[in-house]
């Protein structure tokens, strides 16, 4: 029975949590304590979720280890396969909820990521028409205790997940890159979203964040002949 009731959020009772959390003291935050409230957080099966969306907290310091690791290619690895199971999992359960506008999902998906304590994350350039974005990232958990240690941007994990949720709500293949990274400088992280063809890949930043794609050939240049020079002779 209560797996029905919750099969449907209610942000109007969502709303009226947070008028009673703010008449009492807070349990966690406002984001956590409106669900808490509305009793759209649910413990069982010794899992939690959230509108039934599983989640799990975890100690900063397992995932620091593998933030940490100072190879290109295993973060563009791990880039690739975050990003990909946003677009395919996350994604689809977040807006399977409820028809939310593209503006409404990517609020709720920054506040969930700053509420669950991955720093404070600000959309400060949202282009829908050219489908790009800058975020801005304060208090990076994975900066604070990589900082100096490291000599690559570390929060592939927040890059992969912003990519794919990116790549839902423009309905395009979207990429990330960390221009900026609290760890190596600097007090904060800077992130740009955009096309994935919009990167220029003759910039050291964006050739150590992401792999570059090949054009597939279509169906029609896979069918033109080969043309040889006058006189050459094709080799079997």
């Amino acid at each position: 029975m209560k797996e029905e009731m919750n099969s449907e959020v209610d942000w109007k009772e969502i709303k009226h949590g947070i008028n009673i959390r703010r008449k009492v003291k807070p349990l966690l935050n406002e984001f956590y304590d409106k669900f808490l409230f509305t009793a759209n957080i649910e413990y069982r099966h010794n899992n939690f979720f959230m509108i039934k969306v599983p989640f799990l907290m975890s100690p900063i310091n397992t995932l620091v280890g593998l933030a940490g690791v100072q190879d290109a290619e295993f973060h563009k690895t791990v880039y690739s396969e975050v990003k990909k199971s946003t677009f395919e999992k996350l994604m689809p359960e977040i807006t399977a909820r409820k028809h939310l506008e593209k503006e409404k999902t990517i609020k709720i998906v920054e506040d969930y990521f700053t509420a669950s304590g991955w720093g404070l994350i600000q959309n400060v350039d949202l282009q829908m028409d050219e489908k790009k974005a800058i975020i801005v990232l304060d208090n990076s958990p994975f900066a604070r205790k990589l900082k100096g240690k490291t000599k690559f941007p570390v929060d592939t994990f927040l890059r992969g997940t912003l990519a794919g949720m990116f790549s839902k709500i423009f309905d395009d293949d979207i990429d990330c890159v960390e221009t900026e990274c609290a760890a190596l400088k600097g007090k904060r992280c800077k992130f740009i979203i955009q096309k994935s063809t919009k990167f220029d890949f003759t910039k050291p930043i964006v050739k150590q964040q992401l792999k570059l794609k090949v054009k597939k050939k279509t169906k029609k240049e896979k069918r033109q002949p080969k043309l040889w020079p006058l006189g050459a002779q094709k080799l079997d």
